[in-house]
């Protein structure tokens, strides 16, 4: 497959590889054409292509990052405005909206 320079300097193309258009692949533009983008499937010596537990440093963030979610109950109120009560789930009704709509 041959990827085509559409666009200036500095910008990303995107394709899909493989039999089944299997994987997707972002290259600088700047080395369409070159021998310098390779692509390898099999390559796994990268921190995102990594299998198998997550390492503990990222188990953390994801903790930490979950603690300051919070989900608005954000139906309207009379005002118009989105109602800022704290709810348990995303595009939950706090107890007042659900009083209200049954």
């Amino acid at each position: 497959m041959r990827l085509v320079r559409r666009r200036r300097q500095n910008t990303l193309a995107a394709t899909l590889v493989g039999v089944h258009a299997t994987h997707l692949v972002i290259v600088d533009c700047d080395l369409i054409g070159t021998e310098t983008p390779l692509f390898d499937p099999n390559f796994r010596d990268v921190s995102h292509e990594q299998l198998g537990a997550l390492p503990l440093e990222f188990i953390r963030r994801i903790t930490v990052a979950q603690r300051r979610i919070t989900h608005r109950c954000a139906r309207r109120t009379k005002s118009g405005q989105a109602c800022p009560i704290p709810v348990s789930q995303p595009g939950g009704a706090c107890a007042w909206h659900r009083a209200k709509s049954e």
